[in-house]
């Protein structure tokens, strides 16, 4: 496991930095334009449409492929996969065909104000880019049999290729805006490919067969549909935030945005490889009732996580300043966006451990079954949000609704794990608690350096170089301080680094 989420890390670091040169790439062929407007209602239409459908999807389908595996075949769950595949196709291919033809429509509700002309060209390329609901369900599925079967690196690798492909189509577009969509496609067809071949090798044979009345795909809808209200809640919660956010200042809810860029990219980098890895597994473990595997599975994954999160989010707190100028402030993002940017990011950074303890603990009640646990506790955080939106942007601004996030967060966070310990022994956690005050005690200490290095260090270089100096040094100091407190991860991790080079170069 420890192998194998340090590749997906790897991995994951080079498809975001992709991704970030993808938005970069749009903005420098066609600026900020209709055109671009037009292509970003395109995607936001599939993408705001299904995309919480189809993490619903991939949630419900593992715990249930496991269960159908344990109590009768391999050979029975591949075929639940295939019937699963076909309907979905059949379902996403009707949707997309009533897209198609009520693409103004459609457009219009998501996009009142453009003019005639850009309403015309939205609803273009809305008509190619819907075909991606029909692969994005495939992709989906495709990626939970590959991981349930212990393979991560492929998932890992598509967003890779399908980045590439849609920088190529914003070059080659020029006049031609029906290329971005189609480039879009292309992408997501290439990923599809990439993983049909993977489950293929894998051992997955794609059986044609259509069963609308399947008593499993019954059981995958009901299980998914807390899911999808969880989810969803989420994005009420954006919802809401952008809204307030609006009438605070002007370029708040770009301010959100920016930090929420950020924050994201530290929770996908730290976050989603772990939790990737332990789903499938701790799916495993629930099905055959292993719950004390479940446990150890899970206590290990919440030191790895905290062992990276918490030195991330010092470091945010001490550099929220200097990090949002380094990102982002160049051409028009001036000194008074930078400010607005780097409250939000240091408020949202307060929440960056209870991000990832609540991910992880929603994933395991997934796995066990439970899917009402994580659905009533995202209820209860977006009215805890609502509230503290409302309380605190009235002192601190856009500061204020991130730190409403933040809190928001530790409470969910905090209610998850008192009612895992209600329904499952933890008792594997409390062997670990040693090394996470460690990892703790060594983040602060780390937070403590880089500000006193920042300090001296700026006098000396420009703002940029400072910071990046600042965090190299927080790396460093970071690195020696886990050795030197002797937290059992980081030896180990240092031993897979070792032993990876040992046999790649024969040292």
């Amino acid at each position: 496991m420890k192998k194998t989420v340090a590749a997906v890390m790897i991995i994951t670091i080079l498809s975001k930095l992709l991704g970030f040169l993808r938005e970069v790439s749009l903005s420098f062929f066609f600026g900020a334009s209709e055109i671009t407007d037009a292509f970003n209602i395109a995607q936001t239409i599939p993408t705001s449409i299904f995309s919480f459908i189809w993490i619903a999807l991939f949630t419900s389908f593992i715990p249930i492929y496991n269960r159908i595996r344990a109590e009768r075949s391999s050979e029975h769950a591949d075929l639940f996969t295939s019937n699963l595949l076909s309907v979905i196709i059949m379902m996403c291919a009707l949707l997309a065909i009533t897209i198609i033809i009520f693409a103004v429509p459609v457009v219009r509700l998501f996009a009142s104000g453009f003019s005639e002309e850009t309403l015309k060209l939205a609803a273009s390329l809305t008509r190619i880019s819907i075909a991606g609901i029909v692969i994005s369900a495939v992709i989906y599925i495709l990626t939970a049999m590959l991981q349930i079967r212990d393979s991560f690196i492929v998932p890992a690798l598509i967003g890779i290729p399908a980045n590439l492909v849609a920088i190529a189509s914003y070059a080659l577009a020029g006049s031609n805006s029906s290329i971005l969509a189609i480039g879009i496609i292309l992408g997501l067809a290439l990923q599809a490919i990439f993983l049909a071949a993977a489950a293929k090798k894998a051992g997955f044979r794609y059986t044609r067969t259509l069963k609308l009345h399947d008593s499993n795909i019954r059981e995958l809808l009901l299980f998914s549909i807390p899911v999808i209200i969880g989810v969803s809640v989420n994005q009420v919660n954006v919802l809401v935030d952008k809204t307030i956010a609006s009438g605070i200042a002007v370029g708040g809810i770009s301010a959100l945005g920016y930090a929420q860029v950020v924050n994201g990219f530290v929770q996908g980098i730290f976050v989603e490889p772990v939790s990737s890895v332990m789903y499938p597994t701790i799916s495993r473990m629930a099905s055959e009732g292993d719950r004390d595997a479940l446990s150890k599975t899970l206590s290990n994954a919440i030191v790895y996580v905290l062992m990276m999160i918490l030195p991330a989010m010092t470091g945010i707190l001490v550099l929220s300043g200097p990090i949002t100028r380094l990102i982002f402030q160049r051409g028009a993002f001036g000194a008074e966006a930078a400010i607005l940017t780097s409250s939000a990011l240091f408020f949202y950074a307060i929440g960056h451990g209870a991000y990832a303890i609540r991910d992880l603990f929603s994933r395991t009640f997934y796995a066990l079954g439970d899917t009402r646990t994580p659905m009533r506790n995202s209820i209860f955080g977006m009215v805890l949000n609502i509230i503290l939106n409302i309380v605190l942007s009235r002192y601190l601004g856009i500061g204020g609704l991130a730190l409403a996030t933040s809190i928001s967060a530790i409470a969910t966070s905090s209610a998850l794990v008192v009612s895992f310990r209600k329904k499952t022994a933890f008792s594997a956690i409390s062997g670990r608690i040693k090394n996470i005050v460690r990892i703790a005690a060594a983040s602060a200490i780390m937070g403590a350096v880089v500000w006193f290095a920042y300090g001296l260090i700026i006098e000396i270089l420009n703002p940029n170089v400072s910071a990046l100096v600042s965090i190299a040094v927080g790396i460093i100091t970071y690195v020696i301080l886990v050795l030197v407190l002797k937290v059992e991860e980081a030896r180990s991790a240092v031993f897979v680094i070792h032993d990876k080079l040992r046999k790649t170069y024969g040292k």
